[in-house]
């Protein structure tokens, strides 16, 4: 029979694995990635070993005009990868699946929306030092696999165990910088249950509203 408190443990935890992003094909420093390389505060560095995801969403954009990389809202965005948000300043359809800003060829090869895993980590020593991080849509593949080596290995969510992230070129487009996770070691149940309390927090940074101009 269960303690009490694994089966609490195990119950909060169902329920919220239906808020991880379901990938198919305070304000957190923020973590970039440039040149085969993550950058954050202000270090470069092939990889971050033990870290914990706290959350992640599966965010899209769409600028009607090109970023600057000035912070600009994006014209329509989604963080479910499945509906624009209610306030999107100028949202392309009801549904993410048949936007026409979702298909190839909408951007020259490309997509004009742009889909990313969006997620907050910290290191696994220090959960108060929450970093963001979104990873280019060359990455999302990477953590489709990373869920199902997680989930094969018993976890629910990936905050029950550290995560290497590491950074590299990508094979292919040698200009774009992708991301690659690796299941780490399992986390004691107090870490767990200390990352489980942040998530909510965690979640709210990365679904913050994009203030239009």
């Amino acid at each position: 029979m269960k303690s009490k408190s694994v089966a609490t443990l195990s119950d909060r935890l169902a329920a919220i694995t239906a808020q991880q992003p379901q990938v198919r094909a305070a304000s957190g420093d923020r973590a970039t990635l440039e040149g085969g390389k993550i950058k954050l505060a202000g270090k470069e560095v092939s990889e971050l070993p033990d870290v914990v995801i706290l959350a992640a969403v599966q965010e899209r954009t769409y600028y009607a005009q090109a970023y600057t990389g000035e912070g600009a809202a994006p014209d329509c965005y989604s963080f479910n990868g499945e509906t624009p948000e209610a306030n999107a300043a100028d949202p392309q359809s009801d549904a993410c699946a048949t936007c026409p800003m979702n298909e190839w060829g909408s951007n020259g090869r490309g997509k004009a929306c742009k889909e990313r895993i969006k997620m907050a980590f910290a290191p696994a020593d220090n959960l108060d030092n929450v970093a963001i991080l979104r990873a280019p849509v060359t990455s999302t593949a990477n953590y489709g696999t990373f869920q199902k080596a997680s989930a094969m290995q018993g976890y629910k969510v990936p905050f029950q165990h550290t995560t290497t992230l590491s950074a590299s070129r990508h094979p292919k487009w040698g200009n774009v910088t992708q991301v690659q996770y690796t299941v780490g070691e399992m986390l004691p149940e107090e870490l767990v249950l200390e990352a489980l309390d942040r998530f909510d927090s965690a979640k709210s940074l990365l679904t913050q509203p994009y203030e239009a101009e």
